[in-house]
Formats: structure tokens, C-alpha cells, sequence
């Protein structure tokens, strides 16, 4: 089954969350709480999530709403002023996972995959269940990603 599947992969992979010290996490990075220019960003507000953890956990909440790349630009920019480790793409792709079935929870229990587009995460002219099927594709696509340590590209 795909649950067994997926605890499986976490489990083998869990000893990437193991960090020697964390440093503010957003938690709630999205564009609509970055303030600046096309160019430069002046701001991030609303912190009212943020924690101490992983600065690839806010990576990958990008990675949950836009394509390669765009994560390719946000890690361009994050490794300007600070550089990755060796291992970041699967600690990358363990977040996006994990942060794609928290997702898919709230999805599920706020009733998305049966609204039409009038909701903000759903097009116009797509439905519920193009989400659902991008929530799914995205749960897979992270989960092959920590698998493999595949390149952002997939996304």
C-alpha cells in the first residue's frame, strides 16, 4: 500500500531531520507574506508559524505551490548568503513530502477536492480534482525525489 510506502521511505531517511543547530523557519513562506520588488525582497511578515528547525523545510514549502524553476531561483538566492549541505536535496525532498501530506490532510478535511475554482488553490476551469491529482503528483514526486536524490527538475 502507498501509506506503507511512504513510512517506509521516511523511516529510512529520518536521520536527516537530525540537525546540529536550527535557525528561524518561516513555516509560512509563501509570496503573499514576501514584500519587496521583482527583484529584490524587502520583507517577510506574518511569523505567527515560525519555529526553530531546518531552513529547507521554508524551501520546501515553495516547492509545494511552484515548479523547478522557481526552486531553483529561491535556492539560488538562499546559497548567496548562506551554503547548503551535502545532503540537502533529500532533506529537501523529506520536507516537501511531509509538508505535501499535511497538505493533502487539510485539503481532505476542509472538503477542496470538491470545490470548483472559485478557491484560490484551484484555477479557473479546474476543479477539485485536478488538485487532488497535483496534491497526489507532488506526494510522488517528493517521495521518488528522496528516493533518488533527484535534481529539483521533476518538480
Amino acid at each position: 500500500m502507498q501509506h506503507e510506502r511512504i513510512a517506509r521511505t521516511i523511516r529510512e531517511h529520518e536521520n536527516l531531520l537530525q540537525l546540529e543547530q536550527g535557525c528561524l523557519v518561516h513555516k509560512d513562506l509563501a509570496l503573499w507574506n514576501v514584500l519587496g520588488e521583482p527583484n529584490r525582497i524587502a520583507a517577510f511578515i506574518d511569523f505567527d508559524d515560525a519555529i526553530s528547525g531546518d531552513p529547507l523545510d521554508d524551501l520546501s514549502l515553495l516547492a509545494c505551490f511552484h515548479d523547478c524553476a522557481f526552486i531553483d531561483r529561491a535556492v539560488a538566492g538562499y546559497t548567496s548568503v548562506r551554503p547548503l549541505s551535502a545532503q540537502y536535496r533529500r532533506r529537501m525532498w523529506l520536507h516537501l513530502l511531509r509538508n505535501m501530506i499535511v497538505k493533502a490532510v487539510i485539503r481532505v478535511g476542509s472538503g477542496y477536492f470538491g470545490r470548483d475554482g472559485g478557491l484560490f488553490l484551484i484555477g479557473p476551469g479546474d476543479n477539485g480534482q485536478s488538485l487532488r491529482q497535483q496534491t497526489e503528483h507532488r506526494i510522488e514526486t517528493a517521495l521518488k525525489g528522496l528516493q533518488t536524490n533527484s535534481e529539483f527538475s521533476t518538480l
